[in-house]
C-alpha cells in the first residue's frame, strides 16, 4: 500500500516535470523575436542598466527601424507567455498542496505501521520469553 502510494507520487512527480518541460519549449517556440528586432533588442541590452548595479531600470530604446506590427506581435506573444507562465504556476502550486496531503498522509501510515511494528515486537518478545520458561520447566520436570 505504501508502496503504491510512493509510485503514484513519483508518476505524478514525471508527468508535471513532463508537462513544465513541453510548456517551456512551447514558450521558446512561440516567442521568437523576428529579426529585425533582435538587433534592436541586443542594442537595447547593451544599454541597459539594472538597479542593483547602480544604474536605473530603464531601457533606452530607439524604436527606429521596428515596425509597429511587430511590436504588437512581441506584445500578444508576451501576454500569451504570460498567462501560460500564470496556469503553469497554478498548477504546481496545485501539485505542491497535492503533495503535501500525499506527504501527510504517508507520514501518518509510517508512523502507525512504525507503531506496529514495536508493538509485534514487544509481543514476540514475550512469547518467546513464555516458550523458554514452558521449555525450561518441561526439561526439569523431565529430568
Amino acid at each position: 500500500m505504501l508502496k503504491d502510494t510512493m509510485e503514484k507520487q513519483k508518476e505524478l512527480t514525471r508527468s508535471i516535470v513532463n508537462q513544465r518541460d513541453r510548456y517551456r519549449t512551447l514558450l521558446a517556440q512561440a516567442t521568437p523575436l523576428p529579426a529585425d528586432m533582435s538587433a534592436s533588442f541586443s542594442e537595447s541590452r547593451k544599454r541597459q542598466s539594472f538597479a542593483g548595479m547602480g544604474g536605473s531600470d530603464n531601457v533606452d530604446f530607439d524604436p527606429e527601424g521596428v515596425d509597429k506590427d511587430s511590436v504588437e506581435s512581441a506584445k500578444a506573444e508576451t501576454a500569451e507567455a504570460k498567462k501560460a507562465l500564470e496556469e503553469i504556476k497554478e498548477q504546481f502550486e496545485a501539485y505542491k498542496r497535492e503533495k503535501g496531503r500525499n506527504d501527510t498522509i504517508i507520514q501518518v501510515q509510517m508512523d502507525k505501521l512504525r507503531d506496529e511494528s514495536s508493538e509485534v515486537k514487544i509481543d514476540r518478545a514475550k512469547l518467546v520469553a513464555k516458550v523458554s520458561f514452558i521449555l525450561y520447566l518441561v526439561l526439569l520436570m523431565h529430568e
